[in-house]
């Protein structure tokens, strides 16, 4: 680390992230691989099965909200964001239609937000069913 904000997700099944969002970081493979340096407002993702890391520009402020109390999604996968909301929420999900993990959401919600109220937030805005019974959110 050589800059002062940045952020690392290593809960990924596949990869690994650190996003900048001032200052500097270094990033290598702990084999002695090549070295990265970021730059803010860029991401280091290092895929755990190929070994291979990517460097791209990122809106930074999508990886930091945690920090702040919020969730912030920008299109991504309806599977992603659920994935992400079950980690906060502690619920388990299954899906009706496997089709619908593909469905596209952009939003932004604050983590104290209530449970009940924010599944009927997200059936508006992804035109979905979601139903959660005894822990599990059912998605049709």
């Amino acid at each position: 680390v050589l800059g002062t904000e940045f952020n690392v997700n290593t809960r990924g099944e596949s990869k690994e992230e650190t996003v900048l969002v001032e200052g500097s970081v270094s990033v290598s493979l702990k084999d002695g691989g090549k070295e990265y340096k970021l730059k803010p407002s860029q991401m280091a993702s290092y895929d755990l099965q190929t070994g291979e890391v990517a460097i791209r520009e990122v809106q930074s402020e999508l990886y930091v909200a945690w920090q702040d109390g919020a969730f912030v999604f920008d299109n991504v996968s309806l599977e992603y964001f659920l994935v992400r909301l079950s980690e906060w929420y502690d619920f388990n999900i299954m899906y009706v239609n496997d089709t619908l993990r593909d469905k596209r959401i952009s939003c932004y919600v604050l983590k104290e937000e209530n449970l009940a109220s924010l599944l009927k937030a997200i059936e508006k805005l992804v035109d979905v069913k979601l139903e959660l019974i005894e822990g599990t959110l059912l998605i049709k």
